[in-house]
């Protein structure tokens, strides 16, 4: 892995061919920009990890569905865990895998921005906003659309909230502007997992004055078989 810890710009190209895992985790206050045309990051399971800090992605992301790779804004690594990742037009984050996910405030205690102003999100799983697993660290995420477009790709879910985090957890995702979401098959839950919650559950909030939700096929979205839920399994 590599750690970026002040400001930087890289507008040339991050890749390892595919043959082993390479990483990017973001740590420390400062900003790095991505602006190149290809910042690819191969191998199994490689992502970008904003710890601390600021990422802004005007250029592209991406790794290949076989080899796995995320997207995350807030993981713990011992210092302030608050992470903030901006999706600026003109970019591309391509993630078509069935095990690739974009995460917001997933582990605990820990605070997640996302600000998607333009670009194209390819998504192959889910979004998580949230604990996947029940916490007693409070942890909030924020993903604030104003353009571009999220498509997804496979049968599972754009989860706002996943009903694990400890008391006061929260998150919100606000929608507005000309931001298009394409839910293809899958289902768009509130405090929704797939695991056991836990009670009083996450505080979630989905915000929209703007933008378009497509959901797919009625009656086929995501495990469920609808295409909105509010309190999936586990949600209270």
């Amino acid at each position: 892995f590599r750690r970026v810890l002040f400001r930087s710009t890289f507008s040339g190209n991050i890749a390892n061919g595919g043959a082993t895992t390479l990483g990017l985790t973001k740590v420390g206050t400062g900003t790095l920009t991505l602006s190149g045309n290809d910042n690819a990051i191969g191998g199994a399971n490689s992502s970008i990890v904003v710890s601390n800090g600021t990422l802004n992605l005007s250029g592209t992301f991406s790794t290949p569905a076989a080899n796995g790779g995320n997207l995350a804004a807030a993981t713990p690594n011992g210092t302030a865990p608050i992470g903030v990742i901006n999706i600026l037009p003109g970019s591309s984050v391509n993630l078509p895998g069935g095990g690739q996910n974009v995460f917001v405030g997933n582990t605990a205690s820990t605070l997640g921005v996302v600000n998607q102003s333009g670009g194209a999100l390819t998504i192959g799983q889910n979004l998580k906003m949230g604990s996947d697993t029940a916490s007693t660290g409070t942890n909030y995420g924020f993903y604030n659309m104003t353009g571009g477009t999220w498509t997804h790709l496979s049968n599972n879910r754009f989860r706002i909230g996943q009903a694990q985090g400890g008391t006061g957890s929260a998150f919100l995702f606000y929608l507005s502007g000309d931001g298009a979401i394409n839910l293809n098959i899958i289902t768009l839950g509130l405090n929704d997992n797939a695991n056991p919650g836990i009670d009083p559950g996450d505080q979630a909030v989905l915000y929209v004055t703007g933008g378009a939700i497509t959901a797919g096929v009625p009656g086929s979205g995501g495990a469920n078989g609808i295409s909105l839920g509010i309190g999936g399994k586990g949600g209270h």
